[in-house]
Formats: C-alpha cells, structure tokens, sequence
C-alpha cells in the first residue's frame, strides 16, 4: 500500500485519459511483476530452508524471470504508442516503486 501514492502522484501527472489508462496499466504491470518476483523468492527461499537445492526447477525459475521481463517491456511499449515522449512519467513510477519494494522488505 506504500506504493499508492506515487502512483496517484503519477495519474495526477496525466493530460488526459488515455494517459491514465496507460498508467494503470504500467501500474498493474509493476504489481504483476513485483508479485512474481515474491512468489520467485519464496520459492527458492523455501528450496533453501529444507535442503533440496539440487531440485530446483529451472524451468519454473526461468520462466518467472521471463515473464517478470515480458510484464513490464508490454507495459512500456504500450504506453509508448499511448503517451509517446510522456513515458518518463511511468517509467520513473516504476524506478520509484523499486525503491519502496527494497524499502518494505528491509522492514
């Protein structure tokens, strides 16, 4: 929830709608991509815990990181057909919100 301001701050950046449908959507990319990367960690994570490293499915691992990369380049590259040179509005969002993640999981 830390992260709703700075995404209200970025639709109060908006001119006009479709800027701020590009926005949710990079918005939900970011969600998306970050809830991969948690689901990703606990994974290895709980891998770690019982000792069964040498069973890791690298193909689940593989693909949780590609479709992390896929989430966000669709984002953006929608939002570039919609907002055009605008894009640094989102994509600073997006920079931001990592900050809050590192911020949140040092808590």
């Amino acid at each position: 929830m830390i992260s709703l301001p700075i995404f209200g701050a970025t639709l109060y950046l908006c001119h006009d709608l479709k800027e701020i449908i590009a926005n949710i959507f990079v918005y939900l990319a970011i969600l998306t991509n970050f809830y991969m990367l948690i689901q990703i960690i606990e994974y290895l994570a709980q891998l770690a815990i019982t000792g069964n490293r040498g069973h890791t499915n690298k193909w689940k691992v593989a693909g949780f990181f590609l479709g992390k990369m896929l989430a966000i380049i669709v984002a953006l590259t929608l939002s570039v057909q919609i907002m055009g040179d605008r894009l640094i509005i989102p994509v600073l969002s997006y920079v931001i919100q990592i900050f809050v993640l590192g911020v949140s999981l040092r808590r």
